[in-house]
């Protein structure tokens, strides 16, 4: 299903009142069209006109709302809109397009993508009534959008009543305060998941904090405290969150009538009151109208209000308190709750709420509620941490009967009062339901579980399913000896220990038995760890001949061994181990084991030579890994890494074949002593990294249909090794489909075919056929990746007879190969005909394709789509004959650094050349001969200048369908863009110049500047070439000293990025300026000399005006000299930007020092801080700053040290300054003693500097 209605039901639409979609995965459109096309190719406008309710979830195919290109969305009626998990509903904002970070990589070619944000963003301004808004994935782009369009269309989100906003990710509170300052009506908030550690940190609205006096003197300000309208907040699942508000903003809130917060648990108190700085040790905190408090789950927090502060909450009828073990007080200071009777709990075993009884105030309740541990027995999941209360609660051992019977998870960490068991044993037998345990950096925890009376015949732990262990470095014992006469564990899947530094073991070998449900063992970093299984003779002796990790229907699965420094085998004892069901299995750096399972069993009779304890030892050490008497019949992945003493895998016979039939995927890495590696024949996956003494890859013989379905190998960093492919494996190899090689130092070739003729001639399954003339073997490889080979002289040893073919080659990437000259023989290179991708970067590469016996006049690369020829300095061409080359599918090509080659010839006369004596001789090949119809699908080109990039007589016809052009390195651009050429590129949408002089040239007509001259000069309309241009990017360009030096036309720019242009005095030109109607997207950065954007021309009209109307967002970055977006005596207008970042601007007191209009904007960006504008005036907002930062210059010069009150000063040139203020009360006791300094207006000042501002 790909719609759910069609447009053509009108009569459908008009009726539609609510519109609910759910669980839809396949959907793409609400309106779609029956036969699956857009039947309107124009814009038009959607109006459901009665539609009141319209909730979307989890539709992750949905990319839009109608199927047509271009259309207004108008829901007049609509009350609510709930859009939760729809991460494809997105709807453009703008015509604009993005840079793309890989843009600015040299090595990357040029690529647009539209930016867009949900589309209810945009269609909130035409909901009138909107009253209910539920969403996901808020960020600080989003808000900014949010707020820019209540700016633009105050009657957007004006009646909104409830918000709900389900990860909540910004990065300062200023964007949550800033966004329920324009929800002036708002009256239910609900967050879940949010990013702040304080929700309403900021108690005013930000506004001017600085004014002047008449005579000039710096004041302070009046301030303006917000006033919310909120009579619901909800606050779910914000971990990060330590407090909720503080004690000014509580003032803030006056209609609250009802607080939720649920399972936070990083909060400690509701009202924050710690270094808020609020004077006053008794002000009252009041909650007038508050009746409703829930306070669920929050596992850390430990009162209401930490302060001395008096507590009001004179309407509160409803506390509901459930899972808050710790707290023990709810407020230090006075508390009234004159209409509270009781407080409703949650009783896990009645599975219902009950009500407790208030004593004689609340804090005796909380008490007495805290000592009776009734709040432990409604939590199913508990975080025990350090603190004097959980100590308290955890090492009791008057817990009530039933307090934590419910418990399904638990959590112990950074327990230091916990000195020999985590878990004692009358809690032990408490946890009947436990399923999970995760115990996390005690450190003098020597066991987990305390041992249990044997007289205790219940069993225990009979549902944990998880075990963790973390960081424990005291831990001894895991399991009690003994343990399945008192617990069960015939439940557990997983075991989880790292970081254990002091086990030497973790099971015996009775104990497997009795975890036979175990899916997954994983263990890490345990320093001192020798075996997993230790041998024990008692144990032996009631087992049998067998350890098994299984039961009746499953077994273990899943075996980690890493970071074990000591371990030597995973069983020293002398019985077989199986594992049945074991399917994947990862060793990793584990430098002393030299065998899986003890090896004295697996010596054979023959190989004995003597019975001495020293000849034994040396034929230990050199038998392999694995042995018969381990079983992994379903084993499908294997690695090993980092195992020094490994010598070998496997034994070279049928008996270890059948051991490992299943396996499909093998990664061998950092096994410096292994010599070989045998194989098997479902094995479909291979890799092997940093085998610094692999020589060979291949044993020398075969069994069966080895190697038959391997389908990709990976060699990474195996120094020894010479060749990948012998001829005698060559023919093996037809199903391999990707083969990646990597910094082997001493490879010299991949594939030797040297031999290989004879070798088919001899065989019977092989031959060729003659009549045909084909190659008799066709391999299947498609992907292949060389890179970083020093030695490698070739990929193809030279198969003359064509006996492999490689037709199905998709993609050949060669990177960094100095000795490599060619890449492919002649006899290779002419069957390419599926090549999709070919990328050479930084070879010694001479020719792409070598000479050979034979001469091909032509080759055709049919599916060739990419081409990338990089930093290839002695490249003199693609073939060292005559040739032409066809690239008919070709959409982007890359060509840089190839100095020696000419890139583009034109004509067949262009190959020859007449001597000196007259006589007409070849000339050097260039890389493509080209003609009208030599590239007719190609997108996007990069070159690098070297003389000229291409002929005088070229046009840009050439490349009818190019959209992106990147050029590098151009001594003189006029000469390489000239405009015959420019004209050509009629569909050239982006133009990156990177690198290039500008010679001294006029600008182009219609320039009246050339850097800021002030000359008069008559303005002419910008008729510039490449007229559909969207994005321009400037970098690193010296002798540009203003755009205008580029005859291009600016009318169709979205996007403009200039960097590093060191010469660049000025941006543009006011006609210039204005001519930029569908800016969108302006970034300037790191132009040093830069003083103005827009140049302050003297011809300019006095209050001429200059709009952008269509730019969204401004980012100046790193301009030193930059003094304001522009000095000229005209007005500017920026309509639409609602994004502005400016950082690394030191002499930018003022953003225009003209008349100007910023209406969308509510969020600035200065230096990485979020500053609110206040009535959107930017100009304003830097005043501000800049005068606050003066503010503190001047107090601070009212003292040089003050060293005991934690604040920091720079002193240079005389002028100190004062960084943050820390300890705000010991400021103010400070200040007290100067009252010339009028400390107690001083201090406010200092404060909402530094909480608005910072210094």
């Amino acid at each position: 299903m790909n719609s759910r209605t069609y447009p053509e039901d009108e009569e459908c639409m008009e009726k539609l009142q609510e519109l609910h979609v759910f669980n839809c995965p396949q959907i793409r459109y609400l309106i779609g069209s029956r036969d699956g096309k857009c039947r309107h190719a124009a814009p038009r406008i959607v109006v459901l006109p009665r539609l009141t309710t319209l909730e979307l979830e989890k539709l992750p195919a949905l990319c839009k709302f109608w199927q047509g290109s271009s259309y207004t969305l108008e829901l007049p009626s609509l009350n609510k809109l709930s859009v939760r998990e729809c991460g494809g509903l997105e709807e453009a904002v703008s015509d604009a397009v993005d840079i793309l970070q890989q843009d600015l990589d040299d090595q990357i070619d040029i690529t647009i993508q539209q930016k867009r944000l949900p589309f209810w963003v945009e269609i909130t301004a035409a909901i009138p009534d909107l009253l209910i808004l539920e969403s996901t994935d808020w960020n600080n782009e989003l808000i900014e959008h949010i707020l820019s369009i209540r700016q633009s269309h105050p009657e957007g989100l004006h009646g909104l009543r409830i918000l709900a906003v389900e990860r909540f990710v910004v990065g300062s509170a200023i964007y949550a305060s800033s966004l329920l300052f324009k929800l002036r009506k708002l009256e239910e908030l609900e967050l879940v998941d949010a990013s702040l550690e304080v929700l309403f940190p900021c108690e005013v609205a930000p506004s001017a904090l600085i004014n002047k006096d008449s005579s000039g003197n710096v004041v302070a300000a009046p301030l303006r405290r917000l006033k919310l309208n909120l009579t619901s907040l909800r606050v779910l699942k914000c971990h990060r969150l330590k407090a909720l508000l503080t004690v000014s903003t509580v003032k803030s809130l006056p209609q609250l009538a009802e607080m939720s917060v649920v399972e936070c648990d990083a909060l400690t108190e509701i009202v924050a009151c710690g270094e808020s700085g609020d004077s006053g040790g008794q002000e009252e905190i009041a909650f007038s109208r508050l009746e409703v408090l829930k306070l669920d789950y929050l596992m850390n927090i430990k009162h209401f209000c930490s302060g001395s502060h008096a507590l009001r909450l004179p309407s509160l009828t409803e506390l509901t308190m459930v899972g808050c073990p710790v707290i023990k007080i709810f407020c230090q200071g006075d508390i009234s709750t004159p209409k509270l009777q009781d407080i409703v709990r949650w009783n896990s075993a009645r599975g219902s709420g009950y009500s407790y009884k208030l004593y004689s105030d609340l804090n005796t309740t909380m008490k007495e509620l805290f000592y009776e541990k009734t709040q432990l027995s409604s939590i199913h999941s508990l975080k025990i941490s350090e603190s004097i209360e959980w100590k308290e609660i955890w090492l009791c051992s008057g817990l009530p009967s039933g307090s934590i019977e419910f418990l399904r998870s638990l959590t112990i960490e950074d327990c230091g009062f916990l000195t020999v068991a985590a878990v004692p044993t009358d809690k032990s037998l408490q946890l009947i339901w436990l399923q999970k345990l995760e115990i996390r950096n005690c450190g003098a925890v020597e066991e987990v579980f305390e041992p249990l009376r044997t007289d205790d015949a219940q069993a225990r732990f009979y549902w944990l399913e998880e075990l963790h262990l973390r960081d424990l470095p005291m831990l001894k014992l895991i399991f009690p000896k003994g343990f399945h006469r008192t617990c069960s564990f015939m439940e557990l899947h997983i075991l989880q220990v790292h970081n254990c530094s002091c086990l030497l073991n973790i099971l015996t070998p009775n104990m497997v038995r009795y975890l036979a449900s175990l899916l997954k063992i994983e263990i890490k970093d345990c320093t001192m760890l020798e075996e997993i299984i230790i041998k024990e003779k008692e144990d032996e002796e009631i087992l049998g001949s067998i350890i098994r990790f299984s039961n009746e229907n499953s077994g273990l699965q899943n075996l980690v061994l890493d970071g074990l420094a000591a371990l030597k085998s995973f069983y020293p004892g002398d019985y077989r181990l199986e594992f049945p069901y074991l399917v994947k299995m990862t060793i990793k750096n584990c430098p002393e084991m030299v065998r899986f399972a003890h090896p004295t069993a697996s010596i054979r009779e023959d190989d004995v030579a003597s019975s001495t304890r020293d000849v034994i030892d040396q034929q230990i050490t050199s038998q392999p890994a694995f042995f018969s008497e381990v079983s992994f019949p379903d084993l499908r992945t294997l690695t090993l890494s980092q195992m020094d003493k490994l010598f070998a895998i496997w034994r070279h016979d049928k008996l270890s074949w059948k051991s490992f039939r299943e396996l499909r995927e093998i990664e061998v890495e950092r096994c410096c002593s292994l010599r070989y590696v045998v194989f098997f024949p479902e094995l479909k996956q291979l890799t092997l990294s940093r085998l610094d003494n692999l020589s060979t890859i291949w044993h020398n013989e075969f069994y069966e249909d080895s190697f038959c379905q391997l389908e990709e190998i990976l060699v990474f960093q195996c120094g020894m090794l010479l060749k990948v492919f012998q001829p005698i494996t060559a023919q093996r190899f037809m199903c391999l489909e990707t083969l990646t090689v990597a910094e082997c130092d001493s490879l010299e070739v991949v594939f030797d075919l040297v031999g290989l003729a004879a070798m088919v001639h001899n065989d019977d399954e092989i031959h060729e056929d003659k009549e045909q003339g084909e190659a008799s073997r066709v391999a299947s490889l498609g992907k292949l990746e060389i890179s970083r080979l020093p030695k490698l002289r070739s990929l193809w040893n030279v198969d003359k007879e064509g006996i492999v073919s490689f037709e199905n080659l998709k993609e050949a990437h060669v990177r960094e190969c100095p000795k490599l000259v060619n890449l492919f023989p002649a006899s290779i290179a002419r069957g390419f005909t599926r090549l999709e991708s070919l990328n050479i970067e930084e070879c010694g590469l001479e020719w792409v394709v070598a000479k050979g016996e034979e001469a091909i006049g032509r080759f055709v690369f049919e599916e060739a789509a990419f081409l990338k020829l990089w930093k290839l300095p002695k490249l003199e061409g693609f073939y060292p004959r005559e040739h032409t080359s066809e690239w008919p599918m070709l959409k982007q090509l890359v060509v840089h650094g190839c100095n020696k080659v000419e890139a583009f010839a034109s004509g067949y006369g262009s190959l020859h050349q007449t001597s000196a004596e007259g006589r007409e001789v070849a000339a050097k090949p260039p890389l493509f001969l080209v003609d009208k119809d030599a590239f007719p699908n190609l997108l996007s080109l990069s070159i690098e200048a070297v003389e000229e990039i291409w002929p005088h007589q070229f046009s840009g016809e050439i490349f009818p369908k190019l959209k992106n052009l990147k050029i590098n390195n151009s001594k003189d651009l006029a000469a390489d863009l000239p405009a015959r050429f420019l004209h050509g590129l009629q569909n050239l949408g982006k133009l990156v110049l990177s690198k290039c002089h500008f010679k001294d040239i006029e600008s182009h007509e219609g320039s009246p500047v050339k850097g800021i001259t002030g000359q008069l000069v008559n303005q002419v309309p910008n008729n510039g070439a490449l007229p559909h241009l969207g994005v321009l990017q400037v970098s690193e360009c010296s002798g540009l000293t203003n755009l205008d030096q580029l005859p291009l036309s600016f009318q169709s720019l979205t996007i403009l990025k200039v960097s590093a242009c060191n010469e660049l005095l000025c941006l543009m030109a006011s006609a210039t300026a204005k001519s930029l109607i569908r800016l969108t997207h302006m970034t300037i950065e790191n132009c040093r000399v830069m003083e103005e954007v827009v140049a302050n021309e003297g011809y300019v009209v006095a209050n001429d005006e200059i709009t952008f109307g269509q730019l969204q967002k401004l980012t100046l970055s790193s301009l030193s000299e930059l003094a304001s977006f522009s000095r000229g005596n005209f007005n500017v207008k920026f309509p639409s930007l609602w994004q502005v970042s400016l950082s690394e601007c030191p002499k930018m007191d003022l953003f225009f020092h003209g008349t100007l209009s910023t209406p969308m904007l509510a969020i600035v960006q200065i230096s990485g801080k979020a500053i609110f504008i206040h009535d959107h005036n930017l100009n304003a907002a830097m005043l501000e700053r800049s005068q606050a930062t003066l503010l503190c210059l001047q107090i601070s010069k009212s003292f040089v040290v003050w060293m005991g009150y934690r604040c920091q000063y720079i002193s240079s040139g005389g002028s100190i300054r004062l960084w943050r203020m820390v300890d705000l009360k010991g400021f103010i006791s400070f200040l007290d003693q100067k009252p010339a300094e009028g400390a107690a207006n001083v201090a406010r000042i200092i404060k909402d500097v530094d909480e608005a501002y910072g210094s």
